[in-house]
């Protein structure tokens, strides 16, 4: 997928790219960049890139 191609609707999960290894990257730099601390279970009920963001936004 071409990063063109990435909206807020779409679902990171159902790419073939994402492993637990990316889930455990994003968590890093989010808590790096924002200083907010995901989990897994955040990035198990985030659906969309939008859900992620909001649940970031939440917490910053």
């Amino acid at each position: 997928m071409e990063l063109s191609e990435f909206t807020p609707q779409t679902a990171f999960h159902e790419l073939d790219e994402y492993t637990s290894l990316i889930a455990l990257s994003i968590i890093a730099m989010v808590d790096e960049e924002y200083g907010v601390t995901l989990n897994a279970n955040d990035m198990s009920s985030a659906v969309t890139i939008d859900d992620l963001f909001n649940t970031v936004k939440a917490r910053a």
